[in-house]
């Protein structure tokens, strides 16, 4: 009777590691708002090396400078709009952020200190979206 337990323990964990090992590893990590949410929690408190980690290469290279991302010392995120996919691996969000513009910057706020954009995501190839661009139309 012992023997007979322990062997059907063991054949239910062998079943379990088994199904477990048929899931898919290229599972999303996140989602485009999950990814734009967190991306400007980093930027209302201006933490460029944080919001890097939601960001393509080229975005980084692109937008990212010393005392600005695209313009803004910081941005606060007030509305993001639904996830528009234009295909199966890229989408945009419209959002409005609160920001303050760096000195250099020829970006122009409204009286409130707002302005809205598009955020351009993309779906890497392990599955992770991330901010690939930013557009105003």
């Amino acid at each position: 009777m012992h023997r007979r337990t322990l062997l059907l323990l063991a054949l239910a964990l062998s079943m379990m590691v088994a199904l477990t090992a048929c899931q898919d590893d290229k599972q999303p990590s996140s989602t485009p708002a999950d990814v734009t949410e967190q991306f400007f929690a980093a930027f209302a408190a201006s933490d460029y090396k944080a919001m890097e980690a939601y960001c393509t290469e080229w975005c980084i290279t692109s937008y990212f400078h010393d005392d600005d991302v695209n313009g803004f010392v910081w941005a606060k995120l007030v509305t993001a709009g639904e996830a528009e996919p234009a295909d199966d691996h890229s989408t945009s969000i419209f959002v409005t952020v609160e920001a303050e513009t760096a000195p250099s910057s020829s970006l122009h706020l409204s009286t409130e200190g707002k302005t809205s954009f598009y955020v351009h995501l993309i779906q890497n190839e392990d599955g992770q979206w991330l901010i690939d661009r930013f557009t105003t139309g």
